[in-house]
């Protein structure tokens, strides 16, 4: 859109086939769980769009090893679900399952959720990692269920969600890479 450039990566390069990166966009296969980030001193931004959830190492060490790859003074966007929303609340009041079983999993395969983060230990991880928080919030998106039963929860938990935004389904997180 700026006509800036970017790099795309998952943890396996299986994703790429569905990827039309163009001329602006790479992509490169990066297991956080068992692979450094292959930058340094490259960007000023990293965005985790709904990726810390599903890190089975403590997550400062995740973040610590993508620091290097920003620019002093560039920033990090963190996206992820909120471990207080309001579908888990009732998940553990029913006795349902929050989480995934936490394992390491061979290289370039995904896993579930094994954590979920508040903003509170979120905001510890970043600081441990190196980063310099700069705003931390919870939002509630008003994106559709993945059916109606889910469509329909979501509708009936928005009014809770508004007046108490702990509930809210969305944390999400900037941090920057110091300059000094």
């Amino acid at each position: 859109l700026y006509g800036d450039g970017g790099v795309l990566a998952d943890v396996s390069s299986a994703f790429a086939d569905s990827l039309d990166v163009g001329d602006e966009l790479g992509f490169v296969e990066c297991d956080l769980s068992h692979d450094e980030v292959p930058f340094r001193d490259e960007f000023d931004l990293v965005v985790l769009a709904e990726v810390v959830e599903h890190m089975v190492l403590p997550l400062h060490e995740v973040l610590a090893k993508i620091l290097p790859a920003l620019r002093p003074g560039g920033f990090m966007l963190i996206t992820t679900p909120n471990l207080y929303r309001l579908r888990n609340c009732v998940r553990m009041l029913t006795g349902g399952h929050l989480f995934c079983p936490l394992v390491r999993t061979e290289r370039g395969r995904g896993i579930g959720h094994p954590l979920e983060l508040s903003a509170e230990n979120l905001r510890v991880h970043l600081e441990l990692a190196g980063y310099e928080v700069v705003d931390m919030r919870l939002e509630q998106y008003q994106n559709r269920g993945a059916g109606a039963r889910a469509d329909l929860g979501r509708r009936l938990a928005y009014p809770l969600q508004r007046m108490r935004p702990l509930w809210r389904d969305n944390l999400i997180a900037v941090a920057r890479r110091p300059v000094g």
